[in-house]
């Protein structure tokens, strides 16, 4: 008479990538990463910018956009982010990257924004840009 034995296995991964089995149960899936959107990066990349500015890393924003291989344009166009209303740029900083489809707004739609130098203006113009999407 034959006798049967039940054990719990996982596969696990170790270094080099190699698959290995292991005794017990899986470990629990880790949470989704949380992906920002390419707003958010551009913003956070604004606030490094001139943070290294700020601290003398950096002597200006001209030399930040030769060391990163940018135009000095391209750079003037993300630190203008910096001009957006706090209220606004927590909500870009904290808005993630959707599963599926399109982000709700884009570099473009923010720079149309920050044109306003009103924070309350700014305001109304991204309520309705995120009413719009």
């Amino acid at each position: 008479m034959s006798r049967t034995e039940t054990y719990r296995v996982h596969l696990s991964r170790v270094e080099h990538g190699q698959v290995v089995l292991k005794e017990g149960a899986a470990p629990p899936k880790p949470p989704p990463r949380r992906v920002p959107t390419r707003a958010a990066r551009l913003l956070a990349l604004a606030h490094r910018i001139d943070g290294l500015v700020r601290d003398g890393k950096m002597t200006d924003y001209a030399e930040v956009a030769l060391v990163a291989g940018l135009t000095r344009a391209r750079i003037s166009q993300i630190t203008d982010m910096l001009f957006l209303a706090p209220s606004i740029q927590e909500q870009v900083l904290c808005e993630t990257k959707p599963e599926r489809g399109r982000e709700r707004y884009g570099e473009r739609h923010l720079r149309q924004i920050v044109r306003d130098h009103d924070w309350d203006r700014q305001v109304q113009a991204f309520e309705s840009l995120l009413a719009a999407n």
